[in-house]
C-alpha cells in the first residue's frame, strides 16, 4: 500500500478475488469472501479514532457480489470530515434480506463535508418489500455532505433512505440521484421533527423513481412510492424528479416549505397519485413538460399555503396557477373548492400576463388580444381585476376596466342541463365549453355559481340549487366592470 494514497478495496483482497471482480467470473470465490474484503477497506478508513478526518477510500471497477451490509464508519467513530468515499465498481446484493450500504453514526456531529460518490447497486429482483432492507441508508448525521447514487434496480423496500434518529440530523447535503427503479420507497426520509432530530435544507437533484414490479407489488397489498416523507422537514428542494410506473409519486406528510421544481410524470396510470401532500405547506409546485390537468393530487384541511404553477402544457382556459391559502381539498383533474383567499388564475388569451397579491386578488394585464377599448368578451373574471386598455389609447377613451363582480365573459350556446333543488351536481348535455372556475347560471334554479368539478357531463357547483329543474338554458353568468377613468 503506498502511503498517502487512497485506501483501494483491491488492497484488501487476494489476486484471486481481484480476478473475479474484473472478470464477473466467481468460481471458488464468494461473496462472504468480497464482503468481507470491502468491509475490511472500509474499516481501515475509518481508524485513528473517534474523529476520522481527511480519509480517501475506492472501490475500483468491477463486479463485486456480496451477502451483508456494509457499513461506514467502524464502531466508535462519532465524527467524519473532509473524506470521500468513491465507488467506482458494481455492487450485487446476493442475500434478499439485507441491505447493501448503511451509513451510520451514533455521535452527535456525524458525517460533514463529506463526498460520497455511489456505485451501481442491483438488489434482490424477487420483490421482498417486508424485509425492510435499504440499497443505501444514512441512520445519523449527515451535514454538508455531496451524495451522488447514479443507478439502483432491486426489490429493496428502501432504495435511498435517510432515518435521523435519536440526536440525528440531515441538512445542508446536495443529493444527486439517478435511476432508482423497483423499490417501495424510492427515496425516503423519515423524520419526527425534534430538535437535532430533522431532514432540512437539502437540495435533491434528479431521480427517476419507476417500478417495473409493480403488479405484483399492488398484488401483495403494497403501495409504491417515488419519494416518500414522514415526519416534520423544512426547507428541501427536489429538481427534476421524473416518475412512472407508481401507485405514488411524492408523498410527504407534514414537509414545510418544500419546492418541486418541473417535475416530469410519464403518463400516469389509472389512479396513480402525482402527490399526496398531507398537512404540507409554505410550497411550490412549479409544473412543466406534461400536461398539469392530467394529475391527481390529494390534501388535507392541514394542508395550506402552497402555490401551485403551471409553465407547462394545459387545456385551453384550464389552470395556471392555483394557491391555497386556508387549506382546500385540492384534486386534478377535479378542481379546488376555493375557502377564504383561494385564488384560480386562467390565462384566456395567448398574450395574457397574470398577477395575484397575498389576499388573492388577481389582476389580467396587456389584454391586448381583446383589440377595442370595450370590456373584455371572453374569460373569467373575479372581482378587483384590471384590465387596461391597449388598444385605442387616445384622449376621450377609458383607461380599462375594473370587475366589480365575479363572472364568465362570453356567449355558451346550445347547452342544457337538469339539477335538483338543495344539491350542487348538475348534468348538462354538452360539456366541451365549460371550464373549471367559470361561472353559470341554470335558468330557474341557479345564478352565478363557481364551477368546481367537472367529470364528463356532470359540473359540480360551488352552491346549491334553489329548485329543480331538468332540460334548462345553461349560460355563462358575466362579470359586471366599471370603468376606469379616460385618458386626458
Amino acid at each position: 500500500m503506498i502511503t498517502g494514497a487512497p485506501i483501494s478495496v483491491f488492497d484488501y483482497m487476494t489476486a484471486a478475488q481481484i480476478t473475479a471482480v474484473q472478470t464477473g467470473t466467481y468460481g471458488s470465490v464468494t461473496p462472504a469472501e468480497i464482503t468481507a474484503a470491502i468491509q475490511a477497506s472500509l474499516d481501515a478508513a475509518s481508524t485513528g479514532g473517534a474523529f476520522i478526518s481527511n480519509k480517501s477510500w475506492v472501490m475500483p471497477e468491477g463486479q463485486y457480489q456480496i451477502n451483508d451490509v456494509l457499513q461506514y464508519p467502524s464502531a466508535g467513530v462519532t465524527e467524519v470530515s473532509k473524506s470521500q468515499l468513491i465507488f467506482e465498481g458494481t455492487i450485487t446484493q446476493t442475500d434478499d434480506t439485507k441491505s447493501v450500504l448503511r451509513f451510520n453514526n451514533l455521535g452527535a456531529t456525524g458525517m460533514y463535508n463529506v463526498v460520497i460518490k455511489g456505485p451501481k447497486i442491483f438488489g434482490p429482483n424477487s420483490q421482498q418489500y417486508a424485509n425492510g432492507a435499504s440499497a443505501v441508508i444514512f441512520d445519523g448525521v449527515v451535514s454538508n455532505c455531496e451524495i451522488e447514487f447514479p443507478y439502483i434496480f432491486g426489490g429493496f423496500t428502501y432504495g435511498v433512505a435517510f432515518t435521523p434518529n435519536g440526536i440525528g440530523s440531515c441538512l445542508f447535503n446536495k443529493i444527486t440521484m439517478g435511476f432508482c427503479r423497483g423499490m417501495q420507497y424510492g427515496f425516503y426520509v423519515r423524520s419526527n421533527g425534534t430538535v437535532g432530530n430533522f431532514f432540512n435544507a437539502n437540495t435533491i437533484y434528479g431521480g427517476d423513481y419507476a417500478c417495473p414490479f409493480l403488479a405484483a407489488a399492488n398484488a401483495a397489498g403494497f403501495t409504491v412510492y417515488g419519494i416518500y416523507g414522514t415526519g416534520y422537514q423544512y426547507s428541501n428542494s427536489y429538481f427534476c424528479p421524473a416518475f412512472a410506473v407508481l401507485n405514488v409519486g411524492i408523498k410527504w406528510v407534514n414537509s414545510i416549505g418544500w419546492a418541486v421544481i418541473t417535475p416530469y410524470f410519464d403518463s400516469p396510470g389509472v389512479g396513480e397519485i402525482a402527490a399526496d401532500l398531507t398537512a404540507c405547506a409554505q410550497g411550490t409546485w412549479t409544473h412543466g413538460y406534461t400536461d398539469f390537468t392530467d394529475l391527481t393530487f390529494i390534501k388535507t384541511t392541514d394542508t395550506r399555503a402552497n402555490t401551485f404553477i403551471n409553465t407547462g402544457t394545459y387545456s385551453p382556459g384550464g389552470p395556471n396557477m392555483s394557491v391555497d391559502s386556508d387549506g382546500i381539498v385540492f384534486t386534478f383533474p377535479q378542481a379546488p373548492t376555493l375557502l377564504d383567499g383561494d385564488t384560480l388564475i386562467y390565462v384566456p388569451t395567448a398574450y395574457c400576463l397574470t398577477a395575484t397579491d397575498n389576499q388573492g386578488t388577481v389582476q389580467y394585464l396587456n389584454k391586448n388580444a381583446e383589440g377595442t377599448s370595450a370590456t373584455p368578451s371572453s374569460g373569467s373574471y373575479r372581482k378587483g381585476a384590471i384590465v387596461w386598455n391597449r388598444a385605442t389609447v387616445a384622449t376621450g377613451q377609458t383607461m380599462g376596466y375594473m370587475c366589480s363582480a365575479d363572472g364568465t365573459m362570453g356567449t355558451l350556446a346550445g347547452v342544457t342541463g337538469s339539477i335538483t333543488v338543495g344539491t350542487s351536481t348538475l348534468v348538462v348535455s354538452d360539456a366541451s365549453n365549460l371550464k373549471y372556475g367559470q361561472y353559470i347560471s341554470v335558468a330557474g334554479a341557479v345564478t352565478g355559481q363557481l364551477i368546481t368539478g367537472i367529470s364528463g357531463t356532470t359540473i359540480t357547483l360551488s352552491g346549491v340549487a334553489s329548485a329543480t329543474v331538468v332540460g334548462a338554458a345553461v349560460s355563462f353568468f358575466p362579470a359586471t366592470w366599471v370603468a376606469m377613468p379616460n385618458f386626458a
